[in-house]
C-alpha cells in the first residue's frame, strides 16, 4: 500500500512539474529570434508591479490593483525597423499555427496600427494573454505577454482603454 501511495505521489509530482515548465508565448518567440539584436524584452515580475503600485500610493482595494493582482508575469517585447513588419507577420503565423493552444479574441486595424489579442484558456480561466501591436507610422512592433488568472472582464477593460485609439472588433 505504501509503495502504491509513493508511486502516485511521484506521478502527480512529475505531472505538476511538467506543467510548471510550460513556456509562455514570449519565451517561444524569443527562441526564434535569439540572435537578433533588434528584438528587446522587458520582464516585469509581480513584485515589481507591487513596488510600482506602492510607490504611487494607490489604495490596494482599487479596481486596477485587483485586476493587476491577477497577473503573474508580464513581458513586453519590441522589434524596431527594419525587422518589425516581418516579425509581426511571423508572430501572427506562429499564433495561427498554435490554434489548439491560442484563440484569437479581438483584432484591430486602423491607418496608424494593427494587431490583436490572443488568449490561452484553462477551463474558464484565461491563463495567458498575448497582445500584438504593429505601429505603421513608427514601424515598431510590440508584444505584451501576460500570464496569470485573468477573465473576460480583464480583457474588456484592456480593450476599452485601447478603443479610444483603435477600432477593435
Amino acid at each position: 500500500m505504501k509503495r502504491v501511495l509513493c508511486l502516485l505521489i511521484v506521478m502527480f509530482s512529475a505531472c505538476y512539474t511538467f506543467g510548471q515548465n510550460e513556456r509562455d508565448f514570449s519565451s517561444r518567440f524569443l527562441s526564434l529570434c535569439k540572435n537578433d539584436t533588434s528584438v528587446h524584452c522587458i520582464t516585469i515580475s509581480p513584485k515589481m508591479m507591487d513596488e510600482i503600485l506602492g510607490q504611487n500610493g494607490l489604495n490596494k482595494e482599487t479596481e486596477i490593483t485587483t485586476e493587476i493582482s491577477k497577473i503573474k508575469s508580464m513581458r513586453v517585447l519590441s522589434v524596431a525597423y527594419p525587422n518589425s513588419k516581418s516579425y509581426f507577420k511571423k508572430t501572427e503565423a506562429l499564433l495561427a499555427n498554435n490554434s489548439e493552444r491560442f484563440t484569437k479574441n479581438k483584432a484591430y486595424n486602423s491607418p496608424k496600427s494593427e494587431g490583436g489579442f490572443w488568449i490561452r484558456n484553462d477551463g474558464n480561466v484565461i491563463i495567458e494573454l498575448v497582445m500584438l501591436d504593429f505601429n505603421k507610422h513608427s514601424n515598431l512592433f510590440r508584444i505584451v505577454n501576460l500570464t496569470g488568472n485573468m477573465d473576460e472582464k480583464f480583457i474588456l477593460s484592456l480593450s476599452k482603454n485601447m478603443k479610444s485609439k483603435k477600432t477593435i472588433k
